[in-house]
């Protein structure tokens, strides 16, 4: 039986009331996270295969734990390349570095204003994407993006589309 860790809020499965919903934020800010997160659960799952919720914990002391346990780390990330995601990015990126176990970045996206020149999209922040990618690379094959600004981006970053990248 394989196994994997998600970077989800609840299992879709896992019945979460009203209430629930309200004093712990299960689904990452907005409802399009679940969407995606259970979208991913739905084609992955099997008799064979389980799939656990990480609950949007990111805990350093846990990684010896995860590389035992599991067969793989799952991120579904939205928009992430954003400023107010940076804490998040670089969490991530400290602990995708010390597993052992490999990572697989299903559709991550930027945020920008509508009508930007992708071609010269940078952040402030280009480096901790860039090491937060880095580091997902080294535990994967390739990771999938959610469309052609954030593919131009990661290519401005100088990431090469179909080796590193790939618009799913």
């Amino acid at each position: 039986m394989k196994k994997y860790l998600m970077r989800t809020g609840v299992e879709p499965l896992e019945y979460k009331t009203p209430q629930d919903l309200i004093a712990k934020d299960f689904v990452g800010t907005n409802s399009g996270n679940l969407i995606y997160a259970h979208g991913i659960y739905r084609n992955l799952i099997r008799p064979d295969v389980e799939i656990h919720a990480d609950n949007y914990r990111i805990n350093l002391k846990e990684v010896e734990k995860i590389n035992a346990e599991y067969d793989g780390y799952i991120l579904a990330l939205a928009d992430a390349i954003r400023e107010d995601f940076v804490p998040q990015l670089k969490q991530m990126t400290e602990m995708i570095r010390l597993l052992k176990i490999p990572v697989y970045l299903i559709g991550m996206g930027v945020r920008a204003a509508y009508g930007v020149d992708a071609k010269k999209l940078s952040f402030p922040f280009d480096n901790v994407v860039k090491e937060f990618v880095t580091a997902v690379l080294e535990k994967s094959t390739i990771v999938g993006l959610r469309g052609h600004i954030t593919a131009q981006y990661l290519s401005n970053l100088g990431f090469t589309e179909g080796e590193d990248y790939m618009v799913i």
